[in-house]
């Protein structure tokens, strides 16, 4: 039996608000006529930056125009300095000037920093408007696009500031991932090996023999690689939407990874990056507590390496009190605990919250 099923089209089934996950190569000419159906308004709000924009957005705002929807273009800046307050205020301004009503949309066109913004937006203006996701990178398409998490950071952490609210759908294109530079890929790689990690030994050992492919930009490797994780995810988010017990599995390496971020001030390391440091930060103090066989250990920073992703915090000169510092300024700490997802083995995690200080504090060190 095929380890994948073929199918384009994942649904998330929820109490409330359920919605499709659509994926497929070169479907964003034809997102108009899957919004169109949606749609309660005839004027959107696309929401983008200066280099994606320059790309899909003629072949969004044509494909909605086809269907009678008129596209109002908004851009904001790259990287994670537009999830910022200032761009959510001049975002909620130019709603507003548009006289933006309650059956309006906003869509998210990039990847998951306009995902977030654009989301969080939504769920405030006028108390909640429609939202749809087209993410355009590998790290949204297989993650952060799913499961309704939105937000902005603050200086004193990463998405301190949030809620959580589920797209209408989510259209997962691709062929998007062939016009983005390769260090895009590379960040995405973060999410899909924790996939495997998380779940399934399988899929993992699917990902380690596959690497080259996916940075060949193989369509049906890299589709097969998205559905998976879409699944895995959706069945997550499934069972805890909001994050009241199994979701916070899906934090493995962030715990470790967002300190990672915030210390560096969003400037020196990117977010996949981060989740690759975190996991190996994770799988390095597991192993140290006898929780996780070092063969198992060497794989994970094997698969990483392979990903060009980082395998060492050391060149990024971070202080470890300050990162130490920025976890227990987490969202997820509880009881001013820290709750970590550790691996106990490729396919399988715990959730501890009864680790020394002291031992996450010299889990920094590699």
């Amino acid at each position: 039996m095929s380890l994948f099923k073929k199918e384009k089209k994942v649904r998330c089934h929820l109490e409330q608000n359920s919605y499709d996950i659509v994926i497929g190569s070169s479907i964003i000419q034809n997102a108009g006529q899957i919004i169109a159906k949606i749609a309660r308004n005839d004027t959107v709000l696309i929401m983008t930056n200066q280099k994606i924009g320059a790309v899909y957005l003629p072949l969004i705002s044509g494909s909605l125009k086809r269907q009678g929807i008129k596209a109002i273009r908004h851009l904001v800046p790259d990287g994670e300095k537009a999830k910022s307050e200032k761009q959510l205020f001049r975002l909620m301004k130019v709603l507003i000037e548009n006289r933006f009503e309650r059956s309006s949309m906003i869509i998210a066109l990039g990847g998951g920093v306009i995902g977030d913004l654009a989301g969080f937006a939504a769920s405030i203006f006028m108390r909640g408007i429609d939202f749809v996701n087209v993410p355009t990178t590998l790290l949204a398409q297989v993650d952060s696009a799913i499961g309704g998490k939105t937000g902005i950071n603050l200086p004193e952490g990463k998405n301190l500031v949030g809620s959580f609210y589920q797209p209408k759908v989510v259209i997962a294109d691709s062929a998007t991932l062939s016009t983005l530079p390769e260090k895009e890929l590379i960040n995405g790689m973060a999410e899909v090996i924790k996939y495997g990690m998380l779940f399934d030994h399988l899929f993992f050992e699917y990902v380690e023999k596959n690497i080259d492919a996916i940075f060949d930009l193989d369509l049906e490797v890299i589709e097969r690689i998205v559905t998976k994780c879409v699944q895995y995810k959706t069945k997550v988010v499934e069972r805890d939407e909001k994050e009241s017990g199994l979701r916070a599995v899906l934090n493995l390496g962030h715990t470790f990874g967002h300190a990672l971020e915030t210390v560096g001030q969003y400037k020196k390391i990117t977010h996949g990056m981060a989740v690759a440091l975190g996991m190996q930060a994770a799988g390095r103090l597991a192993n140290k507590l006898e929780m996780f066989d070092g063969e198992s250990l060497e794989r994970l920073i094997g698969v990483i390496d392979k990903a060009h992703l980082p395998t060492s915090i050391v060149p990024y000169n971070l202080d470890k009190a300050a990162l130490l510092g920025a976890m227990y300024g987490d969202k997820k700490v509880k009881d001013k605990k820290i709750r970590l997802i550790l691996p106990v083995e490729i396919g399988s995690v715990v959730i501890r919250d009864d680790i020394k200080p002291a031992l996450i504090k010299e889990a920094f060190t590699f």
